[in-house]
């Protein structure tokens, strides 16, 4: 189930939700002018879908169980890896929901 969201749902989902999640959560270690652990950096739209150096895009539009960013978060794949990687900063559910939304609604 969950509501079915538009592109344009999903534009106001990245602003007021992913967004600021990524910064909160991701930033400090992937952002393209610092340190960009992996190489990959997280701090743009054209870097998500870019990726870093697995050469895999971190979003497929539509399918979050796709997604390396969506599985990383999960903490559940074996070829992803957490993130981020302390347990005490994991996502809670309502966040991973958020890019579960996010995904879906690209």
């Amino acid at each position: 189930g969950g509501l079915v969201l538009s592109s344009d749902d999903g534009e106001v989902l990245f602003v007021r939700r992913i967004l600021p999640l990524l910064q909160t959560k991701c930033l400090a270690c992937h952002v393209e002018n610092g340190v960009m652990e992996g190489e990959l950096a997280l701090d743009s739209h054209e870097s998500l879908l870019r990726g870093g150096s697995s050469g895999e895009p971190l979003i497929v539009w539509g399918k979050p169980e796709q997604s390396p960013l969506f599985l990383a978060v999960l903490r559940e794949s074996e070829v992803w890896s957490a993130m981020p990687p302390k347990d005490a900063e994991k996502l809670s559910p309502q966040q991973m929901n958020w890019i579960k939304q996010w995904i879906e609604a690209n």
